[in-house]
């Protein structure tokens, strides 16, 4: 007689983004902020004061941090080597007609730019990357009233020769000022930044997710919001998993208004009226939930990761700072991230002892829902076989697997697009001993990170 062997393949696994400090786009363009945002970018000189708002320019003896502003500046190892990449600025000088700048005592500004690869950890140390320091590719000093209310070319950016990978913009204002401005970084079809740019000029194949989309993300900047009475201002932010918790900070918001903030399963509100967690709103020149200028915050704990959305909504006149997480960049438009689903099948529900399986493991980049749609890289598969099969045989069409001690890893060997599928074959034998029904788990954990 012959004893069947009861299995039960459970669908059980992981999706784990990894996502790099060293960290927008569903084909949008990549401006800052993006174009038709009541908000601006406002950087003060370290004489301003803290009442303005400004606490990274602040001198450290005033409670402030006396460094700089820096943006980052995305370039994806995807984008083609061959197509140069325009950094513009809009009105990086002090203007006194513009209607924006606000100046007592007029100043130089100066805006540089850091190749990839340059240390930047701001909480840490917020006058590095320094003003011609190491790693600096060029330094523009701008005149009051050189260039006013246009555009203005800065850099070129030559992937094939400083290569890939996360650009650092340092801001600065002298004198006795703010200084308002914008930028804007893509590809051109002439050389006048104050043209239109050409359509997909920050995504060259125009199809979103494959590799080639720029974005821009905010290391340590100010806002500024003078349109009307309240603006809503949303942040797109990165918790990593496996944290107990996590800290939000923000600054100078005068205690008008409101702070909410949405996990990455949370029904998502604009106004930040509906759903989140409500956060806790900065009095003048003092921190969330701090009586100075010392960070304090608000505590998430047990975070869930992912990507967060946290709203602020402000009265007009108010230059303020939501900086979220300390040194984990922000971005004001999606950035293009992976999310990734995994499906697996052995084609039955009952197998009997000396039984061959196929184990068939599908996984699809479909998103995440939040952000725009971006490829993963370096896709690791993991499936922990259960102990009472043996391991035959692996097919993976599109990378390698290896098996040792009933663990099968699969790597891709390249990145899996948006709206991509991959598939590989696990094949085992049931052993032909068992003479009791057993029931056998098959966990399947799958890793993967995004281009930053």
């Amino acid at each position: 007689m012959q004893r069947r062997t009861t299995m039960m393949v459970l669908l059980i696994w992981i999706v784990a983004l990894l996502l790099s400090v060293c960290s927008q786009d569903s084909t949008q363009a990549v401006e800052l902020p993006p174009a038709g945002s009541a908000f601006r970018i406002q950087t003060s000189s370290p004489t301003r004061g803290l009442g303005v708002g400004d606490w990274y320019t602040y001198p450290t003896r005033g409670g402030g941090g006396g460094g700089y502003h820096y943006i980052t500046l995305h370039v994806p190892c995807g984008w083609p080597s061959g197509i140069p990449i325009y950094v513009d600025l809009y009105h990086p000088d002090l203007n006194y007609s513009s209607g924006f700048d606000e100046i007592v005592s007029a100043g130089s500004t100066v805006f540089e730019i850091y190749r990839p690869g340059t240390s930047l950890n701001p909480a840490t140390n917020p006058t590095a990357p320094v003003p011609n320091g190491s790693g600096s590719l060029q330094q523009t000093t701008y005149n009051p009233d050189s260039v006013g209310a246009n555009w203005a070319r800065f850099y070129t950016i030559d992937v094939g020769t400083t290569g890939c990978g996360s650009y650092i913009l340092r801001a600065q204002t002298n004198g006795h000022a703010d200084n308002s401005w914008r930028l804007r970084f893509g590809t051109d079809n002439d050389t006048n930044p104050n043209n239109a740019p050409p359509a997909n000029y920050d995504n060259p194949d125009g199809n979103p997710g494959t590799g080639d989309e720029l974005s821009i993300g905010m290391a340590y900047t100010t806002y500024q919001q003078d349109v009307s009475s309240p603006q809503c201002l949303t942040i797109y932010e990165y918790v990593a998993p496996g944290q107990p918790s996590v800290t939000f900070h923000n600054f100078d918001m005068d205690g008008n208004e409101r702070v909410t903030y949405y996990a990455p399963s949370d029904a998502f509100d604009a106004s930040g009226l509906t759903g989140g967690s409500v956060g806790t709103v900065s009095g003048g020149t003092r921190w969330n939930n701090s009586t100075n200028a010392t960070r304090v915050g608000d505590v998430i704990n047990s975070p869930e990761p992912g990507w967060w959305r946290i709203v602020s909504c402000i009265n007009t006149d108010n230059q303020f700072i939501q900086e979220g997480q300390s040194d984990v960049p922000e971005y004001l438009e999606p950035p293009p991230a992976p999310g990734l689903t995994l499906s697996k099948t052995d084609g039955v529900g009952f197998a009997a002892p000396g039984e061959v399986l196929n184990y068939t493991l599908t996984f699809t980049n479909t998103g995440n829902g939040i952000t725009a749609p971006g490829p993963a890289y370096n896709v690791v598969l993991t499936d922990t076989l259960p102990a009472d099969v043996s391991f035959q045989n692996c097919v993976a069409p599109n990378g390698t697997c290896t098996h040792s001690g009933g663990t099968v890893i699969y790597t891709r060997s390249g990145p899996l697009n948006y709206n991509g599928s991959d598939t590989i074959t696990i094949t085992v034998q049931i052993n032909p001993s068992l003479t009791s029904s057993v029931t056998l788990t098959n966990t399947a954990v799958l890793d993967y990170r995004d281009g930053f």
